[in-house]
């Protein structure tokens, strides 16, 4: 079966200068003019015979300048023949399986009208009308995964029914997992009814470079057609193709950067402007300038002043294929800075030799003012007598460094600070007044001290002598992270000199880190609402070389967040891909989508309904709303595309021997251009309308 189609169609609209030589003829029409003559009967008689052949002499000219004008556009559209698809696999029953592309490349504008999608359904729908009334068919939709959208039937009208509920969508494209689903599906159909018929596959898709998946590994059963129309016309496409906080920690009141980064996927220079968006409003914009296939970034310096969890998104104005990637969101997780109390006990006027210098460098290491950038905690140093004048409440943890006496009034605060939820943070070192701390700390296991601190132990003098961290509770909050030594290694640091502990009080403290000697390292016990962490060595590098080590910092930050609440301290993703699932924390009472439509989870503890990109946001019960963004994968974004003659290529060998033998697809190989004949077929008319016009009658 034969059709017709044009590489330039858009030339057709020319054939409305077809009229032009009418037009000229009305207005270069002569008026014919009533002249007074004697009778001449013979003259009267030839002149009548003379106008009956020159009417018909214009009307012939008419006509042929007409078709030559036609015949022009015809030949510029440059017209060619073109088989129907599936005529190549001869007559008989066939089975064809409709392989859908429903990834938002599809979505696409084509340069030569309507989208992509719009234009292979069509095809689709095309080829449904040759299938005779043995035939049958079946529709699956496919982008990462393949969706059996109507199985194998004979019923034409279901099958245009189900063309209907295909949409693209916001995922990316895997065509050879598509193809291994459609070769599936025609092992499951039933042997006895498809063996005898002629098998294939009609495959609509835009062939996108970054989507064909494993091609190579496909291997398509013997006889089985693969059919590919054309839509890999090449497209204009501009995206925002990652969107992010710049800095370890936003924190409220604090400004920070948001940067995006603004692809052109065309070969010209491109404009736009970026707006950014936090909670529904436009607070800025910017002209962003891309070079031909470059990229750009552009950054919004914002303040955001309530903590929490934020939606924002950049978005660009911009002319090009696709819209669904001109705006990229993400979650910004802005905090409160934590407050820590340090009770220096080694006071300096010198920093360095103060015993919470490593300390506070640790939980600020910008506070020197050298390279730029923000900290969750906020450390804060007294010295042991400011202690009992000070407000514990507004402080997220306690820290004493080597503190040599705490008062009976300092005391108490600490214990109702703690009992109320404070978190408390104990280093001993050599000014620790073993007596005091027992008595008043300790109070024979009703203090807060979770252990009786015994006479230190270990030389200062002989470097060969130290302790190793070897042992700790790889489950718990601050050593989760260093069970990989590649984060941390804890056995790194050598301890000199520590403190030892008595017994420990199962029933109310736990031993988290053990020395190499076998004694504890690190002790906790809980106090009312709160936490008591103890360290039997000194905060700063005078009893062991911790500080001087890579992993003290991690150490600290992991301790002290553990102190002040370990889920403050929790990450949550900045920004997710379509269809990826989201862990649900606990209080949720109500998921919103990007449309602000409420969505039920199919699993309470995960939400894996996010297949359209946005802000979705999280209702508690007892806790700020928070957001979680959904970005389309930026991939997707490059709409570039291989041949269909390339794909072929790519596919299985079997394949290739089809595609040779002129068996599948819209290879140019299987057009059979006609404007050169159309071309023969002007010249000669151009010589007909020559010899007519100048042709004369005596």
């Amino acid at each position: 079966m034969i059709g017709v189609g044009y590489f330039n169609p858009l030339f057709l609209y020319g054939l409305a200068a077809v009229s032009l030589p009418i037009i000229i003829h009305l207005l270069l029409k002569k008026r014919r003019k009533r002249l007074l003559f004697s009778t001449l009967r013979f003259l009267k008689i030839a002149t009548r015979e003379n106008a009956r052949r020159n009417r018909i002499k214009q009307w012939l000219l008419l006509m042929l300048r007409m078709a030559i004008v036609g015949l022009i556009i015809f030949a510029f559209a440059r017209p060619f023949f073109r088989r129907q698809a599936l005529a190549g696999i001869g007559p008989g029953a066939k089975e064809v399986v409709f392989l859908v592309d429903r990834s938002f490349s599809m979505a696409a504008r084509s340069e030569v009208g309507g989208t992509k999608f719009e234009r292979g359904l069509s095809y689709a729908a095309d080829l449904l009308g040759e299938l005779g009334t043995d035939d049958r068919a079946a529709v699956v939709a496919f982008d990462e995964s393949a969706e059996l959208v109507h199985a194998m039937t004979a019923d034409f009208g279901a099958l245009r029914a189900a063309f209907g509920r295909i949409e693209p969508g916001a995922h990316a494209t895997n065509v050879s997992a598509a193809l291994a689903y459609a070769q599936e599906l025609f092992d499951s159909t039933d042997a006895r009814s498809s063996s005898a018929r002629q098998k294939a596959i009609f495959l609509v898709s835009d062939l996108q470079a970054s989507g064909l998946g494993e091609l190579r590994e496909l291997e398509l059963q013997p006889g089985v057609v693969l059919e590919v129309p054309d839509l890999t016309q090449p497209v204009a496409n501009a995206a925002v193709v990652r969107l992010e906080a710049v800095g370890d920690e936003l924190l409220s009141g604090e400004p920070f950067i948001v940067q995006a980064a603004v692809r052109n996927f065309s070969m010209q220079r491109r404009s736009a402007e970026a707006t950014l968006t936090v909670a529904g409003k436009a607070v800025g914009t910017q002209q962003v300038h891309v070079g031909a296939s470059g990229a750009a970034a552009v950054e919004f310096e914002h303040v955001i002043d309530e903590p929490g969890v934020h939606g924002a998104s950049v978005s660009i104005d911009v002319d090009d294929a696709l819209a669904i990637d001109n705006e990229a969101f993400v979650a910004l997780d802005v905090r409160r800075p934590l407050r820590v109390l340090c009770v220096n006990g080694t006071p300096s006027e010198i920093p360095y030799f103060r015993e919470t210098h490593y300390l506070e460098t640790a939980l600020n290491p910008y506070r020197f003012g050298g390279e730029p950038g923000t900290t969750i905690f906020a450390p804060r140093v007294i010295e042991p007598g400011e202690l009992a004048s000070q407000r514990l409440a507004g402080y997220d943890a306690v820290v004493l460094a080597n503190v040599d006496y705490v008062d009976v009034a300092a005391v108490a605060a600490l214990e109702a600070y703690v009992r109320a939820g404070g978190g408390l943070l104990v280093f001993t070192g050599d000014r620790v007044s073993l007596i005091q701390y027992n008595r008043d700390l300790y109070k024979d296991g009703e203090g807060l001290l979770p252990a009786r601190l015994e006479p230190p132990t270990g030389s200062l003098l002989d470097v060969s002598e130290f302790r190793q961290i070897t042992n700790f509770v790889e489950d718990h909050y601050i050593f989760e992270s260093f069970v990989d030594p590649a984060e941390g290694d804890l056995s790194v640091p050598r301890f000199q000199r520590i403190h030892r502990l008595g017994a420990i009080d199962e029933e109310t403290a736990t031993a988290l880190a053990f020395f190499s000697d076998g004694r504890p390292a690190l002790v906790e016990k809980r106090f009312g609402r709160g936490h008591v962490l103890l360290v039997p060595t000194s905060a700063d590098a005078d009893w062991n070389d911790m500080p001087k080590r890579k992993v003290y910092l991690p150490f600290v930050h992991r301790t002290v967040g553990y102190l002040c609440g370990a889920e403050a301290l929790s990450r949550i993703e900045p920004a997710l891909l379509v269809g990826e699932p989201v862990p649900l924390p606990p209080g949720i009472t109500t998921v919103l989508g990007p449309d602000g439509r409420a969505i039920e989870p199919a699993d309470p503890t995960v939400l894996r309904e996010t297949d359209v990109p946005g802000l979705y946001r999280l209702r508690f019960e007892e806790a700020p709303d928070q957001s979680i963004a959904v970005n389309v994968d930026p991939v997707e974004s490059d709409l570039r595309c291989v041949s269909v003659a390339e794909f072929r290529e790519l596919v299985s060998p079997e394949a290739q021997q089809l595609a040779k033998a002129g068996l599948s697809g819209e290879d140019p190989r299987d057009r059979n251009e006609i404007w050169r004949y159309v071309f023969v077929a002007l010249l000669v008319f151009l010589l007909a309308e020559t010899w007519l016009a100048s042709r004369t009658h005596a």
